[in-house]
């Protein structure tokens, strides 16, 4: 028999299977929520179920505050997060990360994966995205012929530019089959002669009714299309697939139809100053091909025979006085040159050659009698300066101020200690003046006091 578990310890281990299994970290769970309860810590309580079964939950007050969806009691919702176990009670939870509601939430997944699957195949390129015309001579409006969007759009097309024909093209803009009608309006607006661009629009709505707008094949119809398309789809934040697969798109309905309908005034001043720009082009061209006569005409008269002996007579005349001053040129450059010659045979002529030698072992005779001076002056201050200190430094300074000193009278060597003498032994003393000769009787030795 095994030995039992204790509650803490099985709690521990149920936690550690759920926490260890990875699709139980990563769980998207659909269901009603109920029991909802956020208390003053901020923290969100409440319950999934479905038919059979309830699941509790909980969402952290950090969490919480990013969901972006209000959760209510009855609310089917989509709640992503992980299972674990909350050992206090032995509960299993959801830990929940983010709440969707259900079917939006999944339908907007569904909506970007196909968005990122087609920007990858290269379908929304701005490579693909095609000009429109200036001014087009008739639009095709695709979008429902009773909303308000065929009016805004018809309205602002009149009034900006009346010259545009417009088409409107009847099409469902939401609900079923509302994909396959927009789609056999873009078919429709190719048939028709003269469309230069197709509006395709609708008014704002619901995230779900714009759905249809969202429809791969739409998009797939539009790059298709050998007419530009500007779509102009519910309000300014919403965007869709055919948006961004359109070859210009709008924030607003009204807002596409200006794109494609350029103010009358506006194109009056410009055709007004084209006018004036060909006219100032008109005229700088007759300047041009008048100035281009002139020139043609003195280049004729260059060539005339008259024209080129005098032409002729001006080259001699310059080439003389160009010889001439040429000539003057060389001749100042011999008589420089020959000045050259001349002072360098002065300079190497040996009169002056030995004069300057003369000259130059004089000035260095000079030079050797100045510097003999300056080191016998040298020599003598540093003689009067070595004599100074040996006389500072002589014994005989030391006995002008009463000291004396004593001699072996036999080695003539000073006497430094009194164990050096013995009984009997000649010793001679040197004074300032004079000098004394001595016999030891006795030397008494004493210890040289401590330096302090």
């Amino acid at each position: 028999m095994t030995e039992p578990y204790t509650v803490t310890t099985l709690t521990k281990t149920i936690k550690q299977v759920l926490t260890g299994s990875p699709e139980l970290q990563d769980v998207l769970v659909e269901g009603e929520v109920s029991n909802l309860r956020i208390p003053a810590s901020g923290h969100m309580f409440f319950t999934l179920k479905d038919a059979a079964s309830q699941l509790r939950c909980v969402c952290f007050r950090f969490q919480r505050m990013k969901l972006g969806l209000e959760v209510k009691n009855g609310m089917t919702v989509l709640a992503h997060g992980r299972i674990d176990c909350y050992p206090a009670d032995g509960s299993y939870q959801l830990y929940v990360d983010r709440v969707e509601q259900s079917g939006l939430g999944a339908l907007a997944l569904e909506i970007r994966k196909r968005t990122e699957q087609l920007r990858a195949e290269g379908l929304f390129d701005a490579s693909l995205k095609r000009p429109l015309p200036r001014v087009p001579r008739r639009v095709a409006v695709i979008t429902s012929a009773t909303g308000a969007a065929v009016r805004d759009m018809c309205r602002v097309i009149s009034r900006r530019a009346p010259m545009i024909g417009i088409v409107v093209i009847p099409a469902v803009v939401q609900g079923e089959g509302a994909a396959a009608s927009l789609v056999e309006g873009l078919h429709r607006a190719q048939d028709i002669p003269g469309i230069d661009v197709i509006l395709l629009g609708r008014g704002g709505g619901s995230f779900e009714d714009l759905v249809a707008f969202q429809d791969e094949s739409l998009a797939r119809t539009i790059r298709a299309s050998r007419i530009p398309v500007v779509t102009g789809i519910g309000h300014e934040i919403d965007i869709s697939i055919a948006d961004f697969a359109a070859d210009m798109m709008a924030s607003t309905p009204s807002a596409a139809a200006e794109l494609v309908a350029p103010v009358r005034e506006t194109l009056l001043e410009d055709l007004t100053g084209r006018y004036f720009t060909l006219g100032r082009a008109v005229r700088n061209a007759v300047l041009a091909r008048r100035a281009g006569l002139g020139a043609l005409r003195l280049r004729h008269e260059r060539t005339s025979p008259r024209h080129l002996v005098a032409e002729y007579v001006q080259d001699v005349e310059r080439y003389r006085r160009r010889m001439e001053a040429h000539g003057r040129t060389l001749l100042r450059m011999e008589h420089h040159a020959l000045g050259l010659y001349q002072d360098r045979f002065r300079t190497m002529n040996p009169l002056v050659r030995i004069a300057r030698l003369h000259t130059d072992l004089a000035d260095r005779a000079r030079g050797l009698q100045s510097g003999m001076e300056r080191l016998r002056t040298r020599d003598r201050t540093r003689i009067d300066r070595a004599a100074a200190v040996l006389d500072s430094l002589s014994p005989l300074r030391t006995l002008e101020r009463g000291y004396s000193i004593t001699l072996d009278a036999t080695r003539g060597t000073p006497v430094l200690a009194a164990e050096d003498l013995h009984e009997g032994q000649v010793i001679e003393t040197r004074l300032h003046r004079g000098r004394i000769t001595s016999t030891v009787t006795a030397a008494t030795h004493e210890d040289a006091p401590n330096e302090q």
